[in-house]
């Protein structure tokens, strides 16, 4: 593309001589060149937190105020919001992000266990107007789609159905996967697909997590996000076949401002697939950026290293072949 603009600066300055017409057509040519060149180099953001329970009123507001600074596109959050899902604890967390809020950010929350305590309701009063009416059937408000310029964005609820705790609604997931065009694909959900600390996750039912797995491998998705563990740990889920560059990779989300636990493996039930750490840390006060620059994805941890200062550690960086246009239908 560079060269090809260069050769129309060249052949602009030669027929200025020869026709004025010819360079008028020439010089909008050049203007699309610069213009298509500009398209392909531009990046954008999203930010991703989790687990942000009582420590987010004395920190939240800090990590909302990063995040506006970060001028990011969308806020994704993992779930477990505050410790009990209740009308008062959300409406304190609306006012710990208010900077997000008041920046005209969008903030898409998928429900943790806490939250699942408080009722679906309560969930629905406080954040229904800003979720996608877009989800399954009896899960309206709970889980949902978003699209960004050349991203689809995909929350999932796992306990709206009590009698299908730790799973999701597969049917749903394959259609929107069937229709959609766009190169990248982010999933988020509360619970890590693979057991790092906790035994309740989607791994419980290891047959279901591999159909969900097997889904997003098929849609491109290289990035699956979730919380739940309170620590950071990156793991490559390596699929077998050889090669790491089509692997999905899990990220387990320390937290926001719930306590921060320690340790974990990779101890569930994961056949046929191998978890293999990249990066673990244990520290709280934390979130995610993502910056997408055409087929090229960035992702990087930021923690709290003290009041107001925020330190980039633990970077990611993969390209996904292709880009094509269109949002999921």
């Amino acid at each position: 593309m560079r060269k090809m603009v260069e050769n129309m600066f060249f052949l602009l300055n030669r027929d200025i001589l020869k026709n004025r017409a010819v360079a008028f057509g020439m010089t909008a040519l050049f203007i699309l060149g610069v213009a298509v060149c500009h398209a392909e180099d531009e990046s954008w953001k999203f930010a991703r937190i989790s687990d942000c329970q009582g420590g987010f009123v004395r920190t939240g507001g800090e990590i909302a105020k990063a995040i506006v600074q970060e001028k990011v596109d969308l806020v994704i959050v993992a779930g477990d919001l505050d410790n009990r899902g209740s009308d008062v604890a959300y409406k304190r967390w609306r006012e710990v992000m208010s900077p997000i809020y008041q920046a005209g950010i969008p903030v898409y929350p998928v429900r943790g266990n806490h939250d699942a305590a408080g009722g679906g309701k309560t969930w629905k009063d406080a954040f229904g107007a800003d979720i996608p009416d877009n989800g399954p059937t009896n899960e309206v408000d709970f889980t949902y789609f978003v699209t960004n310029k050349n991203a689809l964005f995909i929350g999932i609820d796992v306990y709206v159905n009590t009698n299908r705790s730790h799973r999701v609604n597969q049917g749903w997931l394959d259609k929107v996967i069937a229709k959609n065009t766009l190169p990248h694909v982010f999933v988020y959900a509360h619970e890590p697909a693979f057991k790092v600390l906790h035994a309740d996750c989607l791994g419980a039912y290891p047959e279901d997590r591999n159909k969900f797995w097997e889904t997003l491998k098929r849609a491109g998705c290289r990035v699956y996000f979730c919380g739940h563990d309170h620590v950071v740990d990156h793991a490559r889920i390596d699929d077998g076949d050889g090669n790491p560059d089509n692997d999905i990779h899990q990220y387990v989300g320390s937290t926001a401002g719930g306590s921060v636990y320690h340790g974990g493996n990779y101890d569930g039930k994961n056949a046929p697939y191998v978890p293999v750490r990249v990066f673990h840390e244990e520290h709280g006060y934390s979130y995610l950026v993502g910056e997408i620059r055409g087929a090229e994805v960035k992702i990087c941890w930021k923690y709290r290293v003290k009041s107001n200062v925020f330190e980039q550690v633990g970077t990611w960086n993969y390209t996904v072949p292709g880009v094509k246009t269109g949002p999921a239908q």
